[in-house]
């Protein structure tokens, strides 16, 4: 089974790269995760690294670009990118930039890029921060595999407080089992790689595609 300290390096993959982290590219693959496993996401995110510097181009020329990575891709995580980048021209992610530390002060900031963000939900912009400070991040992005581990309908996340009510109870569960000082996302992250690929996994799946230092 994967251990804990496998998933914390898995974890340290998200650092890989050698540029300053990006939120604007943490948002847009994060966005991109809605329906999507872990590898066309991170496919995804390689074909829109070039572009994390300048404006995205029009979707005629996206649209078909991102095809090649062999996921799904919606018109809705088209909006959620162009959303993302009219924010990004106008300055108002700015502000988020820098991040709190804390569990509350992270589900206020979610709370707000929630609201802010047209398509991107409590499950993607927790990925988001997991992706942008993966060592300090104290959110689950809870998908599939978290629900299907708690025996919850996988195709039912759950939004508003009874997102954040799920997230307390894995919270919660990681100090029952002594791992109060592991940030709660590597926690949850160590789950989560034990229940996709199984208990008999000896590696932890890589996230090294998803950096948002890699551009």
């Amino acid at each position: 089974m994967i251990n804990l300290q496998e998933s914390q390096a898995g974890m340290m993959e998200l650092l890989y790269g050698d540029k300053p982290a990006n939120l604007r590219f943490a948002l847009q693959t994060a966005c991109l995760s809605a329906m999507q496993s872990l590898e066309p996401n991170g496919r995804l995110a390689r074909l829109l690294a070039p572009f994390v510097n300048q404006p995205l181009p029009a979707r005629e020329v996206l649209y078909p670009l991102l095809k090649n990575a062999r996921g799904i891709l919606f018109h809705s995580h088209l909006d959620a990118l162009y959303a993302i980048d009219e924010l990004w021209l106008s300055g108002k992610i700015d502000k988020f930039v820098d991040m709190p530390f804390s569990h509350d002060g992270q589900c206020a900031m979610r709370e707000e890029l929630v609201t802010l963000i047209h398509g991107m939900s409590h499950k993607t912009v927790s990925l988001a921060m997991l992706i942008y400070m993966p060592l300090a991040c104290q959110l689950i992005p809870i998908d599939r595999h978290h629900l299907r581990r708690l025996n919850l309908n996988p195709h039912r996340i759950p939004v508003g407080k009874k997102y954040v009510a799920l997230e307390l109870s894995i919270l919660a569960e990681r100090d029952e089992q002594g791992y109060k000082n592991v940030p709660l996302g590597t926690y949850a992250a160590h789950l989560w790689g034990i229940q996709r690929d199984g208990e008999n996994a000896t590696e932890y799946p890589s996230h090294r595609a998803l950096s948002c230092r890699w551009y």
